[in-house]
């Protein structure tokens, strides 16, 4: 339901007519992007106890630390996997 949000919010955020509307739409976007952090520790909360908890929330925090690091290096190796497949 966030990301659905998030994105609808982008692309919203792109035809935007004023300064007013685009700060909405980026207000939507951080609630999306918010979201998952929020909702992944609640679940995981919600389905575990113990030292079960304390792993599915250490896999979470993982994944929430690398992410941000791996993201921009993937994203660069598809762009060039898509030039060299366009050329």
């Amino acid at each position: 339901m966030f990301k659905i949000g998030s994105a609808a919010s982008t692309v919203a955020c792109i035809f935007s007519p004023t300064i007013e509307f685009l700060n909405t739409c980026r207000f939507i976007q951080g609630l999306g992007a918010a979201g998952g952090i929020v909702l992944s520790r609640s679940i995981s909360t919600d389905s575990f106890a113990g030292r079960d908890l304390a792993k599915a929330l250490v896999i979470i925090r993982a994944v929430n630390g690398v992410a941000p690091v791996s993201a921009p290096v993937i994203l660069d190796a598809a762009k060039s996997a898509i030039v060299l497949l366009i050329k």
